[in-house]
């Protein structure tokens, strides 16, 4: 297998190692380090992020570092675990009028 992938390995170690030196030439000119303008820097001015719906999108998706992801699944738990508890409190889960036996799930089960 590094008979096959080493000269591709080494194509790519040159041409990034030469883009390295002229980033480095540039920095030491003072000049910006890329010349080229991409397509997404051109549409930038044009691209409403806010009235599309983007910037919701990355919130909603953006994970919570805040938080230890398993304390909120504890949290969801505990929460869950309120309701079972006020079910059970309440009489649901007890039985109904036919004399079945109603499971948390929504199950009947007969006696």
């Amino acid at each position: 297998m590094g008979i096959i992938y080493s000269p591709l390995l080494l194509i790519t170690a040159y041409i990034e190692t030469r883009q390295a030196q002229a980033v480095n030439r540039n920095r030491i000119r003072g000049q910006v380090d890329e010349d080229t303008t991409e397509e997404w820097e051109q549409l930038s001015h044009e691209v409403d992020f806010e009235a599309e719906g983007w910037a919701k999108k990355v919130r909603e998706a953006t994970p919570n570092i805040e938080t230890e992801p398993a304390v909120l699944e504890v949290r969801k738990l505990e929460e869950k675990m309120e309701v079972l508890v006020s079910m059970v409190k309440d009489g649901k889960g007890k039985g109904d009028k036919d004399g079945d036996k109603v499971l948390l799930g929504g199950e009947a089960q007969r006696d």
